[in-house]
């Protein structure tokens, strides 16, 4: 199966989200978690920003896959899974909320966009784990 385990972190002194028409546009960056070289799930998208949006909807969003060249491909609803979410409170005392979500372009169907996949949700708590030991994120 090939995909990403996403994770969007909220928290002062990132950049602010940007506008395209009706949408709030999150350009998910690809990351590889040292922790996790050599394995096929090493890669994970990852956003971090200042804007908070307490109209965000799973349901309301759109998906692309966007190329080199910026052509956008529409992901459908089923290869999406939203995972889930929260806040923490970072080691300098602001709070951090985070959003979590699983992107396939393999294993589409109802069975992925209500459950997810197990590998991604593995690769989800290496994460919070990496951004606690490493920059105190979850301290």
């Amino acid at each position: 199966m090939r995909g990403y385990g996403c994770h969007l972190l909220w928290h002062a002194g990132r950049p602010a989200l940007e506008k395209d028409g009706g949408f709030t546009v999150i350009p998910i960056k690809i990351e590889s978690l040292p922790t996790l070289m050599r394995a096929d799930i090493e890669r994970y998208g990852i956003y971090q920003t200042s804007t908070q949006d307490s109209g965000y909807s799973i349901y309301q969003n759109q998906y692309f896959y966007v190329d080199e060249e910026g052509n956008r491909t529409l992901l459908d609803k089923d290869c999406i899974y939203h995972s889930g979410g929260g806040g923490v409170t970072g080691s300098d005392g602001k709070e951090i909320v985070y959003d979590k979500f699983q992107v396939t372009n393999s294993a589409c169907g109802e069975d992925f966009s209500l459950q997810g996949n197990e590998r991604y949700s593995a690769q989800g708590r290496e994460i919070g784990k990496y951004y606690n030991d490493q920059q105190g994120l979850y301290e």
